[in-house]
């Protein structure tokens, strides 16, 4: 499973599907920012993890 988003609309995806996905693109400005896994993504502590930790942190 391939899941990508922008950063200038709200996802779609529910956020655990992120967790599940092979690949995980990050796009600014049509161009990819981030990619990887989300356990890449989250370890690089980029803006990836940054919108992730804010969202996850609403449900908490």
């Amino acid at each position: 499973m391939r899941i990508s988003f922008c950063e200038s609309q709200a996802p779609v995806t529910p956020i655990a599907m992120l967790t599940q996905a092979d690949v995980v693109c990050r796009y600014m400005d049509q161009t990819v920012q981030e990619q990887g896994t989300h356990d890449e993504l989250m370890s690089k502590g980029g803006e990836y993890a940054r919108m992730w930790n804010l969202q996850a942190n609403a449900f908490t």
